[in-house]
């Protein structure tokens, strides 16, 4: 009843279509190999699993924060640089503000760019600017966290790592991993 002095929910904007299960965020120098890893052989895993990828699927740069705001999830591969590149900052900013959940692999080879501690990730995010503290500072408590996947580069390790991932990825069925 409008005369009940209860306030109004507000209006928003209904929310994006779903069109990726992952949004793969890394930093083109140390883990775009690996990016490329993650995403054929998730979808070797799980045929469905709709993963994006800038080199395979960005049209524009500017199309970023949409691509986020119609991914499930989001993916980072962290590495050295990461806080460095504008656009990696960009997508986890936009991940944080659309609270999208957020998959953190941590790559453990210090020849492919590995973070060797926190107090080197520290340092990267202290020369970032101001807005992006709070994005620097996500990292940072995710470095150390039990939630946070090593990467390491061995076979079998990639993929138990990536089928952990897949469980966690809302909208994948992943009742064939089991099998695999």
């Amino acid at each position: 009843d409008a005369d009940s002095g209860a306030a109004a929910a507000p209006i928003r904007p209904p929310l994006p279509p779903i069109r990726y299960n992952l949004f793969l965020s890394h930093v083109w120098r140390h883990a775009q190999d690996q990016s490329a890893y993650v995403k054929a052989t998730m979808q070797q895993l799980v045929p469905e699993a709709r993963c994006f990828l800038d080199v395979d699927n960005l049209r524009s740069i500017d199309d970023l924060e949409q691509t986020i705001a119609e991914s499930a999830a989001v993916l980072i591969l962290l590495t050295e640089g990461y806080m460095a590149s504008v656009n990696c900052r960009r997508e986890l900013r936009e991940a944080l503000r659309l609270k999208k959940p957020i998959v953190y692999l941590r790559e453990m080879d210090s020849y492919h760019g590995a973070l060797l501690n926190r107090d080197q990730l520290a340092v990267e995010c202290g020369c970032v600017p101001p807005r992006d503290h709070p994005t620097g500072e996500t990292l940072l408590s995710a470095f150390d966290a039990p939630s946070t996947l090593e990467w390491h580069r061995e076979y079998h390790l990639k993929r138990t790592v990536l089928a952990r991932v897949l469980e966690e990825l809302p909208g994948v069925q992943s009742a064939r991993l089991a099998s695999q």
